[in-house]
């Protein structure tokens, strides 16, 4: 093993493994890999660090439509709890494919109308403003749905870019109740957003 070569492939062979190592203590560390896809273990809102919960992949029909990945604090995982005015939460949403529009818009009236206790008048405007910054999303782009409390207001936000800022708690507890609530889209999404 005192060849040229041989030093030479054992060097490289050693900066290979340290490339490796450094990435895996950077992903067992800052990231948790889920359906595919790389989601932050803790994210900021406002003066926070929030952690990770839960992820799910949500599918139609035969098909992969996004992995969803929810942070909220500890011991917030009631309804109650995870969607109180003061609680921070974050919702990422990582599409596997092409989504019109029309069709994020269409998907989320049809969900809102699972939940009975929402005050449509209330939140009807407000509503229309999240459609009209809706955008057409392809394959790789994530939106971001943020509710910081000291602000009372939701960031919508697709591939780091703001779209909209909504105001009110009752709006983020309309809008995030897709996915987390007794009226969600499916009792097994909310248990795995949660990490119940």
């Amino acid at each position: 093993m005192n060849s040229p070569l041989a030093r030479a492939m054992l060097i490289t062979l050693g900066i290979a493994l340290m490339a490796v190592v450094s990435v895996y203590a950077e992903s067992g560390r800052n990231f948790v890999k889920a359906h595919g896809v790389r989601f932050a273990a803790d994210v900021p809102i406002g003066e926070e660090q929030v952690p990770l919960r839960g992820t799910h992949k949500l599918r139609y029909w035969m098909f992969d439509v996004y992995a969803a990945a929810f942070y909220v604090p500890e011991g917030k995982t009631s309804d109650k709890d995870a969607l109180a005015a003061e609680t921070p939460r974050k919702l990422v949403l990582h599409y596997y494919r092409k989504v019109k529009a029309s069709d994020i818009r269409k998907a989320t009236m049809e969900a809102l109308k699972k939940n009975p206790k929402l005050d449509r008048a209330a939140l009807s405007e407000r509503f229309e403003k999240l459609y009209d910054c809706y955008s057409t999303v392809k394959k790789g782009d994530e939106y971001h749905i943020i509710y910081d409390p000291a602000k009372e207001a939701t960031q919508i936000v697709l591939n780091g870019e703001l779209q909209c800022t909504i105001e009110g708690s009752d709006f983020a507890r309309a809008f995030f109740g897709i996915w987390v609530s007794d009226y969600s889209l499916s009792e097994k999404m909310t248990r795995n957003l949660k990490g119940l």
